[in-house]
């Protein structure tokens, strides 16, 4: 049998955000971190995997600390800024990209 259940989220939140929502997301944010990994050499599918971890670390970052309202009235800088702290705080619990 297959089952799409997946445990509960860990905070409120993360309940807000549709998964409509949150599969556009992960692909726009992947299709954009896999370029410089490609051209660092690395592997395809490789490139893709590592980009789709860092996306998804940043994202739950987002999902754990703004709600969906808030990110969608958000600016396309500040957006910027909380990805950068979201993905700098990936990159210290070793999610995500490394050198090829």
């Amino acid at each position: 049998l297959f089952s799409c259940s997946t445990p509960s989220p860990a905070h409120e939140l993360a309940e807000q955000y549709d998964t409509m929502f949150l599969l556009n997301w992960t692909y726009n944010c992947s299709q954009f971190a896999v370029q410089p990994l490609l051209r660092q050499g690395m592997p395809q599918q490789l490139a893709m995997q590592s980009a789709i971890q860092m996306c998804g670390c940043t994202i739950d970052g987002f999902r754990r600390d703004i709600s969906k309202q808030q990110l969608l009235m958000m600016s396309s800088e500040e957006k910027n800024e909380f990805s950068a702290g979201y993905a700098e705080a990936c990159l210290n619990k070793g999610m995500g990209w490394t050198r090829y």
